[in-house]
């Protein structure tokens, strides 16, 4: 899932791009549970990567956003060949972006419906003069309140529900600093 898909379909946080994938099957959160039950291939996904590195199966922290990520892959079928582990269902790896040589600013706002508002920030650029060290700082504000003062209702997917009975409010922020000498 690419970087230009995941913003022309608005695809904003991981159960969006794991939702808009052919073949995964999303299960509402349960009571209890750190995050919904993500399936393929008729077994539970509890293959996670970042950048190719095996992370927790617990991916409640990583469902958030996709601010921070360049692209998703989602390879269908045991990896063992691959990355040593070989569960039957699927193996997602989240591919974060990289500091670039030249420099890039990126600002974006939105609003909409359930009084919803967001600002985002993407600066990357050299810290040095011979662009050997470079940074990045990604930045993603989201906030939404229903006409009653209430958060908005969310399906699994993050989409808005129209249920008045929510209550409470939700408003996430995030920056990730992120630094090397990976070409653009």
């Amino acid at each position: 899932m690419t970087r230009q898909r995941m913003e022309d379909q608005r695809l904003n946080s991981l159960s969006d791009v794991l939702e808009a994938a052919v073949g995964i099957t999303i299960k509402p959160f349960n009571h209890g549970a750190d995050g919904p039950q993500l399936w393929s291939r008729g077994s539970s996904i509890t293959n996670f990567q970042i950048d190719g590195v095996p992370v927790s199966a617990s991916m409640s922290n990583y469902l958030q956003n996709t601010a921070m990520y360049d692209r998703v892959e989602i390879v269908k079928g045991a990896t063992g060949i691959m990355s040593g582990l070989g569960y039957p269902s699927a193996t997602i790896n989240m591919i974060r972006k990289r500091p670039t040589k030249a420099p890039q600013t990126s600002i974006s706002a939105e609003a909409g419906n359930w009084s919803r508002y967001g600002v985002g920030l993407d600066v990357s650029r050299a810290l040095n003069e011979d662009a050997s060290v470079r940074g990045r700082l990604v930045a993603d504000v989201l906030g939404d309140r229903d006409v009653a003062g209430q958060e908005a209702p969310r399906s699994p997917g993050g989409r808005p529900w129209p249920d008045p009975l929510s209550a409470g409010k939700r408003t996430s922020a995030r920056a990730f600093p992120a630094s090397g000498a990976a070409e653009p």
